[in-house]
């Protein structure tokens, strides 16, 4: 900045009169704060007072005048300076954006007066082709509008993209200016280049009085975006219920596209779709009939043309969704009511052809309606009934062919154990029936499974449940078979098997399928389907907060968990303790571990060794406490929340309890972790003929028990204690008294318990692991192996090369494993290693690989920051003090969490 300049800012600021610099650009930065200002005395009078200043002197880089900067904040008055020193008001900028376009677009008509009086042209475009009429529709300003119109300028004009000035008035919602450019010529149905209407753009911001208007102008609805989705379509996946409501209402043939959404599912989320049709049936209850007989007749056809032979791949998704969507919208209130009226009004006049029924004047609340019931009505029933008749028909013949195969080739049983599953499960079909064509079998059991699929859903929660058991009792051997060619079945169209113990007790063999599929492909698949709902949320704000005493971790904790929402916990839960300053994924991580081993307490009397000294399981006395079985769910919770977070834990169970968690029958053998002598003699008793010394072993089928020192009779069975053990009986007492020891006397605590794990945990998704692989999800690698951490390491300021480091590693394998264990969690807030080794460590929610950072202050400690895995390692200069800071370090830092 020269001198003259700062002369003359300093004269400015005493208020002389003086003139503007010579330099152009000097004069430019002296006025431009003024008219910023709206300092319009100022202006005039430097201007007339420096008649060598070009007014039309321009910014760098984006090339604007005064006159531009006047008109885009509305400053008339300098607007009319500055045109009358002769500023030429059709100058663009480098983006092409004349003064009137500012004015027009930011609605200062007296701007745009003063502009268009001046000779401004209101047909000039800027670099998008937008001229002043385009700005002022997209800014609602219907009064410059006119003003503009009057002058003759073309309303349907384009911008490059082939918009409309209608076009940016529908897009932001600016009814009033849609209709006033309609009633003025608007063409409603002009498309823009991608093929876009102002209808399709208003529905894709949700602008109802816009499309209102534009509809009731004749704007079509059947209009489509360059995605080939039409207006309804553009509305419910955005889920605009109000705006879907009111284009049904004005369309009605609307409403029958509506329910055919359901039919594409991979295009629109059929939960929208529900969403939609449930917001209609509860705004006009006049409809609901209409609604549901149209789904109803729709779903039936699309079941029918799943099992047909020229059925498309996408028919078995679309019956899928319709059958959801079925179910859901017969859960309201004004669906069931009116529905169920219905039908017994057709039962009782005994006629096949629909009749309007005007709805019920009774109140939701006071209906003596029943769900069951319901799906039982023969609005519904005559109809989707064919559908599972041509099911079972399906079934039938498949099972024939299935029973022929098994006498001539493979027994079912062979089939699953065997290598090579796919071929021969595909041998018992295609010799005959499907003429050697492999595609054949998967495109029909694919079909099946899918119809089944919705059987169970149609049929889940209903009296018709009992029937749906039946069905897959009678088709054993087909199901297994489906099993067998493809086990993916069993995590998708069949997973129902994984959610009823009871079909997994019938059908045990199916784990045998679902086990074979790789460990890691399960345990993803587990992960996705737990976070579909409620996937975890690491953002802290949004967080559920649990502040916990220390002193008392195992009584607060349990009160804090149980005001909980379920859901909240799911999310994401922040845990903090009374009195410490730190917070975040380690934290969480300290107070699982430190909860865990209080549950072990003995105080609590919960659970109790086994006897391998390793192991637990629940104590069988309990009782003693009042609250045993709250403390149980509330102990589900934890271990549920755990393995939902990937936090592994420090409790290993008995292999009996995981099997309990997973639904799978405990047998003799589990004994021997309670008592591996009393495992022995159970044997001992089945592999050996006992008719000799039936009398001399003297068995009954009753256990004798000891509680605190008082003896009590336990009968196995009715009668049991007079009912002796003999050769012909042995097995069903091992079984009994299996069922005893390992689940019938703690069955109030395991029920107790599975009650809160599964409240986190649904059992059909845990149902895909066993016992032992359930074992190393919740409690990671037992071991901890120094080369795998060694591997799994990266450095931050250091080198794997540098000294302190090699000598860290050093330390670490000379490390017994209560010692590894500890700097472990000193440095992750767990003492485990998850499933997968150091490579899936855990951090703030996801993955993050353990890491060293180099400090300097080598008078400190070893620090840590669990919640990223972190380890803040001093560049020590020997073996000897880094061996002797880590040991101090982890003996008395691996609790409690501070800022150092």
């Amino acid at each position: 900045m020269d001198r003259s300049f700062l002369s003359v800012l300093k004269t400015l600021k005493i208020g002389h009169s003086i003139q503007l610099p010579q330099d152009n650009y000097a004069a430019l930065s002296m006025l431009l704060p003024m008219v910023l200002q709206k300092e319009h005395r100022k202006v005039s009078e430097l201007i007339s007072s420096s008649p060598y200043f070009d007014i039309d002197t321009v910014l760098p880089k984006i090339r604007r005048t005064l006159l531009h900067m006047a008109a885009n904040i509305g400053a008339a008055e300098c607007v009319a300076v500055l045109l009358n020193a002769g500023a030429n008001p059709n100058r663009p900028d480098s983006n092409g954006v004349v003064p009137l376009h500012f004015a027009a677009r930011n609605g200062f008509k007296d701007c745009c007066k003063l502009l268009l009086n001046k000779g401004a042209d209101p047909k000039v475009p800027d670099n998008d082709g937008l001229t002043s009429v385009h700005w002022a529709a997209l800014s609602g300003r219907n009064e410059l509008l006119a003003d503009l119109l009057s002058r003759n300028i073309e309303l349907n004009v384009r911008d490059k993209m082939g918009q409309t000035a209608l076009h940016f008035a529908s897009m932001h919602g600016h009814y009033k200016t849609v209709e006033y450019l309609v009633d003025n010529g608007a063409q409603v149905n002009d498309v823009n280049i991608e093929g876009h209407s102002p209808l399709i753009l208003s529905a894709k911001e949700g602008h109802q009085q816009c499309i209102d208007l534009l509809l009731s102008y004749g704007a079509n609805p059947s209009a489509k975006n360059s995605d080939g989705m039409s207006v309804l379509q553009i509305l419910v996946s955005n889920r605009y219920l109000d705006c879907v409501y009111s284009l049904t209402q004005s369309h009605p043939t609307q409403l029958c596209n509506l329910i055919e959404t359901l039919r594409i599912p991979d295009i629109i989320n059929y939960k929208y779709v529900i969403e939609c049709i449930q917001h209609i049936c509860c705004k006009k209850r006049s409809l609901v009939l209409k609604i549901w007989e149209t789904l109803v007749s729709l779903t039936a056809n699309t079941g029918k043309e799943v099992m047909s032979s020229n059925t498309d791949k996408a028919t078995p998704k679309a019956f899928l969704s319709l059958v959801k969507a079925l179910k859901q919208i017969s859960m309201l209130d004004e669906v069931s009511l009116i529905v169920s009226h219905c039908s017994k009004s057709r039962s009782l006049s005994d006629s096949s052809t629909p009749t309007a029924m005007s709805p019920p004047n009774t109140p939701s609340h006071s209906s003596s309606f029943s769900f069951g019931c319901f799906f039982e009505s023969p609005v519904i029933m005559n109809r989707l009934d064919d559908v599972w008749i041509i099911l079972e028909e399906w079934m039938a013949m498949l099972s024939k062919e299935v029973v022929a195969k098994r006498r001539s080739d493979i027994s079912i049983s062979e089939l699953l154990a065997s290598t090579d599953t796919d071929t021969k499960a595909g041998n018992v079909f295609l010799c005959d029936t499907f003429d050697g064509d492999s595609k054949s079998l998967d495109k029909v059991s694919d079909n099946l499974c899918t119809v089944i699929e919705a059987y169970h859903l149609w049929s889940k929660d209903t009296s018709l449940h009992v029937k749906f058991e039946q069905f897959v009792s009678s088709y054993s051997d087909v199901f297994k078979v489906f099993l067998a060619h493809n086990s993916f079945f069993i995590f998708n169209q069949l997973k129902f098997f994984l959610e009823s113990p009871n079909f997994m007790r019938q059908f045990n063999g199916i784990r045998k399928v679902v086990y074979q599929k790789d460990l890691a492909l399960r345990k993803k698949w587990f992960y996705d389907n737990l976070y579909e709902d409620v996937a975890p949320n690491i953002q802290p704000d949004d967080s559920a907060k649990i502040r916990i005493r220390r002193d008392d971790i195992f009584n607060s904790s349990c009160a804090q968990i149980h005001n909980a929402n379920v859901d909240d916990l799911r999310k994401n839960f922040v845990i903090s303790f009374e009195g410490d300053q730190g917070i975040g994924a380690g934290v969480r991580r300290e107070w699982f571990n430190i909860l865990t081993n209080e549950m072990l307490n003995e105080d609590y009397a919960l659970f109790t060794h086994s006897n391998d000294g390793m192991t637990f399981q629940p104590s069988h006395i309990s009782d003693i406490q009042e609250d045993h079985l709250s403390y149980f769910r509330f102990a589900g919770i934890i271990m549920g929340l755990s393995l939902y977070h990937s936090n592994v834990i420090n409790i290993h169970f008995t292999k009996s309890f995981y099997k309990h968690i997973l639904g799978i029958p405990s047998d003799y053998t589990d004994v021997r972790s309670i008592d591996p002598g009393y495992a022995n003699s159970l044997q001992w008793l089945l592999d050996n003929d006992i008719s000799e010394f039936e009398d001399d072993l003297g068995l009954t089928f009753s256990e004798d028990q000891n509680v605190l020192g008082e003896a009590r009779v336990v009968e196995l069975k009715l009668g049991g204690s007079s009912t002796p053990v003999t050769e012909s009986n042995k097995q069903e007492y091992v079984e009994l008294v299996t069922e005893y020891k390992m689940t019938s006397a703690i069955r109030p605590q395991i029920n107790s318990f599975l009650d809160g794990f599964h409240s986190i945990i649904p059992a059909s998704l845990v149902a895909i692991f066993n016992e032992n692989e359930l074992e190393l999800l919740m409690c990671g690698v037992p071991n901890i192996d120094p080369d795998d951490w060694e591997r799994n390491t990266i450095y931050n300021n250091y080198e794997p090369e540098d000294e302190v480091i090699v000598w860290f590693w050093e330390v670490v394998s000379e490390l017994s494993p209560e010692e590894r264990a500890l700097l472990l969690q000193f440095c992750t807030g767990s003492s485990k290693v998850p499933l997968g080794g150091f490579a899936g460590l855990q951090g703030s929610g996801e993955v993050m690989p353990f890491t060293i950072s180099k400090t300097h202050d080598l008078t400190k400690l070893p620090t840590a920051s669990t919640c990223f895995n972190l380890l803040k390692l001093p560049n020590y200069k020997s073996y000897e003090v880094v061996k002797s800071k880590l040991k101090i370090a982890i003996k008395y830092g691996s609790e409690g969490f501070d800022f150092v």
